[in-house]
């Protein structure tokens, strides 16, 4: 199951506050939905009501899709210098630790998740899974 948390964000901008939703885990297989908003960009994805400021929240998103055996792991670049995320997050081998984020135990295959696919930016996921898809696309045909 997909699973987002709702937080108060304060705009960089005006600094007015208000709540938006955050993904933390992107389930197509339960979700097919949510699949096309992270290609148009609603997913994390952060408008001011106060002032025109608008862009990308910087948090970790797992997508996954059981049924194409995807899982990536988006990992906001500036994470990387947050040496107690990296540890609680990975192995030194980079594999995902089991149980987290909190929400990996309600993924079925636990395998594909804990070898997931490490991407550092949206545009960089959305490009996998559609690599994914490509790849899924050429061979079926053959």
């Amino acid at each position: 199951m997909s699973s987002h948390e709702l937080l108060e964000v304060e705009c960089p901008s005006c600094r007015a506050k208000q709540d938006i939703v955050i993904w933390k885990s992107l389930n197509v297989t339960r979700d097919p939905e949510i699949r096309e908003q992270l290609f148009t960009g609603k997913i994390n994805y952060f408008t001011c009501g106060s002032c025109d400021f608008e862009g990308f929240i910087s948090a970790p998103l797992v997508y996954h899709d059981r049924e194409k055996k995807i899982c990536a792991q988006y990992v906001p670049v500036e994470y990387l210098e947050d040496e107690e995320y990296l540890k609680q997050s990975f192995t030194p081998d980079a594999e995902i630790r089991p149980g987290l984020p909190e929400d990996t135990a309600r993924i079925a295959d636990r395998d594909c998740f804990r070898h997931a696919h490490i991407v550092f930016s949206m545009a960089e996921l959305i490009r996998y899974v559609l690599f994914r898809d490509r790849l899924l696309q050429v061979f079926q045909a053959t």
